[in-house]
């Protein structure tokens, strides 16, 4: 019951509760939720970028993968929220993980025209030559989606 009402303060944003159940607890850090998600997959996921930091802040593991092999970034990435992006690349998040499916955050920003990201995370470093499970790379789901138009 402590970890499913941990799970649900990140999803209404409750930063305060957030950091005192961390506090007495700290080991919810490392919990997973019902989908596999870390409480850092799942605040980037519902762009809670304060709890997002505080998570960083309290050691949470950047490059865990839920139970789809989906990073916090990747997760982000393809909601398109740069702030947060920019947050984890800034904590060394590791830009190329490959989810079960074989995406990468970059294919996801490009599947999902998120062109600040998509733009963000080639100037960081990712490989755009990558390929998924479906033979495609970044640079693909790029030209197909119009995010080169402008180059």
């Amino acid at each position: 019951m402590k970890i499913y009402n941990f799970f649900n303060k990140i999803r209404q944003g409750d930063i305060d509760s957030v950091k005192k159940e961390l506090i007495n607890s700290p080991d919810l850090i490392s919990e997973k939720d019902e989908r596999g998600s870390s409480p850092l997959i799942l605040s980037c996921y519902l762009d809670k970028i304060n709890i997002t930091k505080l998570l960083l802040e309290f050691g949470s593991d950047i490059n865990e993968l839920d139970l789809m092999g989906n990073s916090a970034l990747i997760g982000v990435s393809f909601k398109g929220n740069l702030e947060i992006v920019k947050l984890l690349v800034d904590n060394k998040a590791k830009l190329d993980i490959q989810n079960n499916s074989g995406s990468t955050a970059l294919m996801y920003s490009a599947m999902y025209k998120n062109k600040d990201v998509y733009n963000f995370l080639i100037i960081s470093g990712a490989n755009k030559e990558l390929k998924d499970k479906k033979g495609k790379t970044a640079l693909d789901y790029a030209k197909e989606n119009g995010l080169l138009n402008d180059f």
